[in-house]
């Protein structure tokens, strides 16, 4: 009895290991080629110690999410170009808890809030890409975020449209960051979920010697009512997405998050300070 609970507790913590390892940088040995999975240049690591992250894996996502705020903090995927006119699954009914965090948010906690459950790994976009069960855990609720209507239907998804039907087939391969900001003192749903004052995202794309190139945003959260929650800035759709273009490094200092940190430093600061003029 004593040698097979020895093997049983050896087997849970080779299996915790694999849950979480890194999903970085990963050169193969056939071609040389550099393999970022689902998250360029490495999983975003906390500057501040008190950020807690667990690292969530899914078939077509990674999740860093934060059971103190009960949201993600980022979520990490990579689009890739596939042919044209395949058909839409039919999306899920039900925002689904996540039984592997230990806050356990339920879809009742965003009922009658004001707020949409918005998602972080676009559903259309994962199911096209990476398929029927990809697409449903995309429906747990640790890629959720509060987000209001304005947004979540606005340039929110006028931006995942892009990624998925335009940079992906251009450029063959696209990653994304994305994830939402929040003040000091962040208001909360009822069951304490903690709603963000804007959302960032951040596209990534290769040109030759595997150089990167960045498109970073910051998209404020509009307030009650269609108030702009503290920016002039409009989300409706129609407005362009390069109104909200910021740098990679301004989306760090507002996350606190260190992105891209296993790419050669000098590629790594160069691609991050700069901030782009026009979208792609």
């Amino acid at each position: 009895m004593v040698l097979i609970l020895l093997f049983l507790l050896v087997v849970a913590v080779v299996y915790w290991q694999w849950q979480q390892r890194p999903l970085g940088v990963a050169a193969t040995q056939a071609t040389g080629q550099v393999d970022h999975g689902s998250v360029y240049g490495g999983e975003p690591r906390p500057m501040d110690p008190a950020i807690q992250v667990q690292v969530l894996r899914n078939t077509g996502y990674v999740s860093g999410y934060s059971n103190l705020r009960r949201d993600p903090l980022w979520v990490g995927y990579r689009l890739f170009r596939i042919p044209p006119g395949g058909a839409a699954l039919p999306r899920p009914r039900e925002f689904v808890p996540d039984s592997r965090t230990l806050a356990r948010v339920v879809s009742h906690d965003f009922t009658a809030s004001g707020f949409e459950r918005g998602h972080l790994a676009p559903n259309h976009a994962i199911a096209q890409h990476y398929g029927a069960e990809a697409q449903r855990e995309t429906f747990l609720l640790t890629n959720i975020t509060p987000q209001r209507h304005e947004l979540n239907v606005g340039v929110w998804e006028a931006l995942e449209q892009l990624e998925d039907d335009v940079y992906a087939q251009r450029y063959e391969q696209i990653w994304v960051l994305d994830g939402p900001l929040f003040d000091a003192d962040p208001p909360r749903l009822h069951g304490e979920v903690q709603v963000p004052r804007a959302f960032y995202k951040i596209l990534v794309r290769e040109e030759a010697a595997g150089r990167p190139r960045f498109l970073a945003f910051i998209f404020p959260q509009p307030g009650p009512e269609g108030q702009r929650g503290g920016s002039d800035h409009s989300v409706a759709r129609e407005v362009p997405p390069r109104r909200f273009l910021t740098s990679v490094r301004e989306v760090e200092r507002a996350s606190r998050l260190d992105f891209f940190w296993q790419l050669e430093k000098p590629i790594e600061e160069a691609a991050e300070s700069s901030t782009p003029t026009d979208t792609w």
